[in-house]
């Protein structure tokens, strides 16, 4: 389980999340994370993302934390390759 709250929303700009992450009703990690956007002429949108977490108790490692944006952000561009190909017809 987890919860969080957005801190910051600035459109085309930002995104700054706080959040906490639970398993089996103890906290297992907390987590600070920014988002940032920048327009790049070449290749579209550049996204920075910066995660900045505690983890308790080795529940969670920051390998797993990297693995799971990894599966976000591919899951991302399989999604704006889809609208993009949608938009082109």
């Amino acid at each position: 389980m987890s919860e969080g709250e957005f801190l910051d929303i600035v459109d085309n700009e930002r995104i700054v999340s706080a959040g906490t992450m639970h398993r089996d009703g103890e906290r297992i990690s907390v987590t600070l994370c920014s988002v940032e956007l920048a327009d790049d002429s070449a290749t579209g949108t550049r996204v920075k993302l910066t995660d900045q977490s505690a983890y308790f108790d080795g529940a969670e490692k920051p390998e797993d934390r990297r693995s799971g944006w990894g599966k976000i952000f591919e899951r991302l561009r399989v999604h704006l390759e889809a609208h993009q190909r949608k938009a082109r017809t």
